[in-house]
């Protein structure tokens, strides 16, 4: 009924054959929370039948279990094998392939969808994972332009993780090039090269002999210590919201005393989980300048790896929370089309690409080198 559909684009950056297992294990807890409101629901009928068969008859508990249990398994049967089945056919119907110079994605078994990407409106390539991704070692790669469809359309996921960086390297020298796999770069008309081209290569040639990255510009230990003020003053919010209903009724009885353990616990725990939240971010964040694209790796459990080149930056700012600006620090925000669209964040706020915790000096440092970099990208793209 619905033939599988492949290109060689597909056959040489293929689907892992474990996304068909990581779709069925992602669809395990809304299976069974059907089944169990179903396998109620036919519990209560159970319960109830011999009333409805004779009225003077007493309602039977067990026709519950039998009824509760029968009714479960045959829904959970189902809808596993409705899964099953769609998965399959979603798999197969799963459709992209590279024209010259753009990207067809096509996706969906009863009402699919097509989206074509222009390789120059790319505005940035991110490689992620989700909690069922990094159970099952797959990767989504990301391609994004200035419209919000393409954020959430615009995607190949369920890839093993040398597929997942060999696509990337392609859509990124497919933006530069505006072709296929950036096989056919554009030269200039005469034979010397353009000033463009010329600038371009000799600001690229300058930044890749200096280390620009989170090495050289790392995380302020401040950001730490203004993570931990904000965690306190969110936490003593969060636990007078939930404790104050019981602090009037606390005494100097055993059960006054259980509720203020309790009251210390929760502040305990919701601040430990803050500050280790933001420690483990602050360790799995890194970021790089590359000659040619900014790339940024983030996540705790969901890992994401963007890819921004430098041409499809639109601004950089630098922004200030109060807390910040105690401790002169700033987060330095990089904004291209597609985040301005969609309105989302690569960390924490809207809009952009955020580098916090750096000094106010090395924030304006930051800002100017992706000025230059920024105005070199386009200057390539003339």
């Amino acid at each position: 009924m619905f033939p599988a559909v492949t290109s060689a684009f597909k056959e040489k950056y293929p689907l892992a054959p474990k996304k068909f297992w990581k779709k069925m294990l992602s669809s395990v807890f809304g299976n069974f929370t059907v089944s169990g409101m179903f396998a109620m629901f036919c519990g209560i009928i159970g319960i109830m039948l011999p009333t409805i068969i004779d009225r003077h008859a007493e309602p039977s508990p067990i026709n519950f279990v039998i009824f509760f249990l029968l009714g479960g398994l045959i829904m959970a049967a189902i809808l596993f094998g409705w899964s099953a089945w769609y998965f399959k056919a979603y798999i197969r119907t799963y459709f992209y392939d590279a024209g010259q110079g753009y990207l067809t994605i096509r996706k969906g078994v009863f009402t699919p969808s097509e989206i074509h990407v222009m390789y120059q409106k790319i505005q940035d390539v991110y490689v992620d994972q989700d909690l069922f991704d990094r159970i099952m070692g797959l990767f989504d790669v990301h391609i994004a332009s200035a419209t919000a469809t393409s954020g959430i359309e615009a995607h190949i996921d369920g890839v093993d993780a040398a597929t997942a960086d060999a696509l990337k390297n392609f859509l990124l020298s497919s933006i530069n090039s505006g072709t296929i796999g950036g096989v056919t770069a554009p030269r200039p008309l005469s034979g010397e090269p353009s000033q463009s081209s010329a600038l371009a290569a000799n600001q690229k040639i300058e930044l890749s002999s200096t280390n620009v990255s989170s090495e050289t510009f790392p995380i302020s230990p401040k950001w730490i210590i203004s993570n931990i003020i904000g965690s306190i003053f969110s936490t003593v919010v969060l636990v007078i919201f939930f404790g104050f209903q019981f602090l009037p009724n606390l005494s100097a009885s055993a059960a006054g005393f259980i509720m203020l353990v309790i009251i210390i616990i929760l502040f305990v725990t919701i601040f430990g989980l803050q500050v280790g939240g933001a420690l483990l971010w602050k360790a799995n964040f890194s970021w790089v300048f590359t000659p040619n694209f900014l790339e940024v790796r983030t996540g705790i459990i969901s890992k994401r790896e963007t890819h921004l080149p430098y041409s499809s930056i639109q601004d950089v700012l630098i922004k200030q929370s109060l807390v910040e600006r105690l401790f002169g620090l700033c987060t330095v925000t990089i904004q291209n089309a597609a985040g301005m669209s969609s309105g989302y964040s690569r960390k924490g706020s809207p809009n952009g690409t955020n580098l916090p915790g750096q000094p106010l000096a090395k924030g304006n440092e930051l800002v100017e080198i992706v000025r230059k970099m920024s105005q070199v990208g386009q200057a390539g793209r003339i």
